[in-house]
């Protein structure tokens, strides 16, 4: 051991940690899954349900572009038999964690896959590939549910007709989400907002709203102040009436946006997580849209 030089050693003793210390999340023959987000944590439950034993790298906080993994990530994968993540360069991170871990029976799954992705011109780094923030959409929701009942019937085949049934309840109720969704706009005429930051295509999508344009142009890059005096003055010559905020958002610069354009500024929940009143996915889409609605009324 004394001849071996400080790299190799480092690599050995990580390679023992991996191996020696117990996971809290292993339990039983239940299938160990891990996700990149809390959403994808979610679909994970409502189709393994006692099957599956799940935890979510990310815990709904964070900046979903800027994430630097942390070795507890590692070493959760590592242990893992199915890495779950959305794909389309959001979390690309989420590979180099899967190779470091040295688990050669890894099941990688792209839940994006069958997605009908919405291109994303402009400055956004992360959205070279087009804007990965799919979960915005219930039926995109369905086609990510589909995809993580493939896995784990591929993953765990004995429990192929538990997945299928708790799939089949799940994408009932989004169905029924989809339809409240609608219910909760229907009388709504002008669907013209302005966002803050570019994530929001597929909710907007869904809603038939119309994205004037977006306050910041990547991600992290506050807008200049000769940026803000345009966004006020083209919110206040159109007649715009909502501003779609979310918590990463400055407060006090859309307070002064919204105050010099007289446009409704109102905060929604990207993720799972990420707001009080954002609990689950269906508690999720059921806030922002209400927050839309009431700010276009």
């Amino acid at each position: 051991m004394n001849n071996l030089s400080n790299s190799t050693r480092s690599l050995l003793l990580f390679a023992l940690l991996l191996i020696l210390t117990p996971y809290d999340t292993l339990a039983g023959d239940r299938l160990r899954v891990v996700t990149t987000i809390p959403t994808l944590k979610e679909f994970v439950r409502q189709v393994g349900g006692e099957k599956v034993e799940v935890v979510s790298l990310l815990k709904g906080g964070e900046d979903l572009h800027t994430f630097d993994p942390r070795p507890s990530d590692t070493r959760a994968v590592y242990h893992a038999e199915v890495l779950i993540k959305i794909g389309i360069g959001l979390d690309d991170w989420a590979d180099k964690v899967a190779a470091a871990s040295g688990n050669k029976k890894l099941i990688v799954i792209e839940t994006s896959k069958g997605v009908n992705v919405i291109s994303s011109p402009g400055e956004n780094p992360s959205h070279t590939h087009g804007n990965p923030h799919i979960w915005h959409d219930p039926e995109n929701a369905k086609v990510m549910v589909e995809n993580i009942c493939k896995a784990f019937v591929k993953a765990s085949p004995a429990n192929t007709d538990y997945f299928k049934v708790n799939r089949d309840a799940y994408m009932a109720r989004l169905t029924e989400l989809d339809k409240e969704l609608d219910a909760t706009l229907s009388d709504i005429k002008d669907r013209r907002v302005v966002t803050y930051h570019p994530g929001w295509a597929y909710l907007l999508r869904r809603l038939q709203l119309r994205e004037m344009f977006s306050i910041e142009k990547a991600p992290g890059r506050e807008p200049s102040a000769r940026e803000i005096a345009r966004a006020i003055k083209t919110i206040r010559k159109e007649d715009i009436r909502l501003i779609l905020g979310e918590p990463e958002a400055p407060k006090k610069l859309l307070d002064i946006i919204s105050k010099e354009s007289g446009a409704v500024a109102v905060n929604l929940a990207p993720e799972i997580g990420s707001l009080p009143q954002a609990t689950g996915y269906i508690e999720m889409m059921r806030y922002n849209v209400g927050e839309i609605a009431k700010g276009l009324k």
